[in-house]
């Protein structure tokens, strides 16, 4: 049976294999959407594929979801990604513009609609771009009807941070905390929650104009930094979702995100696990 789901303004269509219900994806759920005119993407989790002999792996990664490898072959215009996890291995391939993909489940597997929805994430990512759209690793919180995004590597605290301003700001809602969208449309940049939170139930089909965007580093001291031009592009860049060796997906993050960061304040704050960096954080941003 197929499926629609509407995250960041953009619908796309899921069919599962015969006896799976749309339970194995909870965190959809918000997202369920009517039939679209066209869908952005369509993933069909009921093919039955191998990884070809001429696949070469030209990306791994790992992460809370496990190891992934991504895969391009001779004898395929698209490429093929490899998802690990709790020692089991499930295979997609998509096309070349990310466009149709299909995946390989171990249905047996208790893990499987985890690894559906890494396989709909990995594709929602790059399909994104095309409308103005990036996918960016980052905790995300609304206060007085705007959004701020946290980002920083595996550790840095940015869930720690979106708390502490839950928590010196009266009013203050997580919106998602770990993969929200940021969306340029027309004069406004506007994030969005999605069915990716990592470990946080917190799957809210809402969005919200960006305040701003700020990445975090530990520190002895509360120290907030405004970051412009090219010095902004880098500092969110990072926490970008791309596949970075497919050029034409890459060139529209770069597009899009020189956009974001002429319409956004960027920042990076040098801080504590305290509410002063709270403090400190929102005040380089709003003046």
């Amino acid at each position: 049976m197929t499926h629609r789901y509407n995250v960041a303004g953009i619908t796309f269509a899921v069919a599962l294999p015969e006896g799976v219900s749309a339970e194995v994806l909870p965190s959809f759920a918000p997202f369920v959407a009517a039939d679209a005119a066209e869908d952005a993407f369509f993933f069909d989790a009921s093919a039955s594929f191998d990884l070809p002999g001429d696949a070469s792996c030209i990306l791994m990664d790992s992460n809370d979801m496990g190891v992934s490898r991504v895969f391009d072959s001779p004898s395929w215009e698209g490429f093929f990604v490899e998802l690990t996890f709790a020692g089991t291995s499930h295979l997609m391939r998509v096309d070349a513009g990310f466009r149709r993909g299909e995946g390989c489940l171990k249905w047996d597997d208790p893990y499987a609609g985890l690894v559906l929805g890494s396989m709909l994430r990995i594709t929602f990512a790059q399909v994104a771009l095309s409308y103005g759209a990036i996918s960016l690793h980052s905790s995300c919180v609304v206060n007085e009807g705007r959004a701020y995004l946290f980002m920083g590597t595996s550790g840095t605290g940015k869930s720690t941070h979106s708390r502490l301003w839950m928590k010196a700001f009266p009013g203050t809602m997580l919106l998602n905390d770990d993969n929200p969208a940021i969306r340029v449309e027309g004069d406004v940049v506007n994030a969005y929650g999605t069915p990716w939170s990592g470990k946080t139930h917190c799957y809210k089909n809402l969005r919200f104009p960006v305040g701003g965007i700020v990445r975090l580093s530990q520190a002895p001291a509360n120290v907030f930094v405004r970051k412009k031009d090219v010095e902004g592009f880098l500092e969110v860049y990072q926490g970008c979702s791309v596949l970075r060796t497919d050029g034409a997906l890459h060139d529209q993050l770069c597009d899009a995100l020189m956009q974001v960061i002429e319409m956004v304040p960027v920042g990076h704050l040098e801080c504590l696990p305290d509410e002063d960096a709270a403090r400190v954080c929102r005040d380089g941003l709003i003046v």
